[in-house]
């Protein structure tokens, strides 16, 4: 009796590992466009409608292509379509997914990185915001709170009726914990077919237009989040390894890698077209609205380039890139405050002195937030999972 070999064992699926870069590339374009804010001309620009001198600068980077490396609104839309996709992810991974362990381990993962970053805020705000005219920046002096209130913790801890202005970037959890507890909706209406997901996809700008001309934020947000759900159905990945038969697919052609390129290049466009716009049309017209609604498809799109285009996975899978991504949930927590009380502390320094340091500190807080945070955050969020009791239709027999 022969022995047969062993079926090749599956392979990371790489394209997850790239998606995390994404987040980590993502993250740095939101610290970017933060740190650039200590510059008194930039925040008086974004802040007070101050208008960039012609041909300066501050007007190429705002009004060219350039906007994209300092996108960071842009950037969170991405976030919220790669959690749309991932969490749709792993819900389709195992066939019996448990909802009443995924609701605690969802909001045990959300909710205690951000308590501690809270708690984090409030320590540097207390021991480093000193003088709120320290800064001639009107972003930073905005966001100094020299006379520190332990109503506004309350209040950053509210992610749905609170106002978390002493760590700015808390506001994206309202979307993310509301998206988080609407899933199953979501998913059961993505499981009718691959139809509806692409009809969701060609319907997301349509939906954000009405909530910016009606100004209703769920619809300016959500959308992207059902993005995520539409491209998770449309990728037809149900766990997360391939097999070796996956793995043996055909080099793409040039002219396929040519179009690859052009879709990022587009998608890239499209997260930034309102920008380039609004010189031009201003900030609230029906043009601006418009071009602002193709924010969500263009990060469909560059979702779509890191997870599909081979040299995208590759380049974003990258060791250094990877532990952006690995960190890029801490540092998007804690990089704001660590900014503020940079200038605060450091304003006899000019500001881009000023920048590199806090973004240097922020890297090692959140290198150190992801360790002793984040991570155990993670594994708490999964011990939840594996110590509840399973569901009945795991505990059957089928019948012979």
């Amino acid at each position: 009796m022969s022995i047969q070999p062993p079926p090749p064992r599956a392979q990371p699926l790489q394209r997850l590992r790239s998606l995390d870069g994404l987040r980590g590339v993502a993250a740095i374009v939101v610290v970017a466009y933060h740190s650039l804010l200590i510059s008194p001309t930039l925040s008086g620009i974004v802040l007070a409608n101050q208008v960039a001198e012609p041909g300066s600068f501050w007007d190429v980077l705002l009004n060219s292509p350039l906007r994209i490396f300092i996108a960071g609104n842009e950037a969170v839309i991405v976030f919220f379509v790669l959690s749309g996709l991932v969490l749709t992810l792993q819900v389709r991974r195992e066939r019996d997914f448990n909802w009443g362990t995924y609701f605690p381990r969802r909001l045990v993962r959300l909710y205690l990185p951000m308590f501690a970053s809270i708690v984090f805020a409030v320590i540097v705000t207390l021991l480093l915001h000193r003088d709120r005219e320290a800064s001639d920046s009107l972003w930073v002096q905005f966001y100094t709170y020299p006379d520190f209130d332990p109503k506004f913790a309350i209040q950053a801890a509210d992610v749905f009726n609170g106002t978390p202005d002493f760590n700015s970037p808390l506001w994206s959890l309202r979307w993310e914990v509301l998206f988080s507890l609407l899933l199953p909706v979501f998913v059961l209406i993505a499981s009718r077919g691959r139809k509806l997901a692409w009809a969701a996809i060609a319907l997301a700008p349509l939906v954000v237009l009405i909530g910016y001309e009606y100004t209703v934020l769920p619809l300016v947000y959500l959308p992207a989040f059902i993005v995520g759900i539409a491209l998770a159905k449309l990728f037809g990945v149900r766990d997360a390894t391939i097999d070796a038969a996956q793995l043996a697919q055909p080099v793409t052609p040039w002219w396929g890698h040519v179009a690859w390129f052009a879709g990022a290049v587009a998608s890239l466009f499209l997260l930034i077209l309102h920008w380039l716009l609004q010189p031009q049309y201003g900030a609230n017209t029906h043009v601006a609205f418009v071009s602002s609604a193709l924010i969500v498809l263009g990060a469909a799109g560059i979702v779509t380039v890191a997870a599909r285009w081979k040299p995208a996975v590759r380049v974003l899978s990258l060791p250094p890139i990877h532990w952006l991504g690995r960190i890029s949930f801490s540092l998007y927590l804690v990089h704001a405050p660590i900014l503020i009380a940079t200038a605060n502390v450091a304003h006899d320094l000019p500001w881009p002195v000023q920048a590199i340091i806090g973004v240097a500190i922020s890297f090692g807080v959140a290198e150190l937030f992801t360790r002793f945070v984040d991570v155990p955050s993670h594994r708490l969020s999964k011990k939840i999972g594996r110590t509840a009791p399973a569901p009945a239709a795991r505990a059957s027999t089928p019948a012979a």
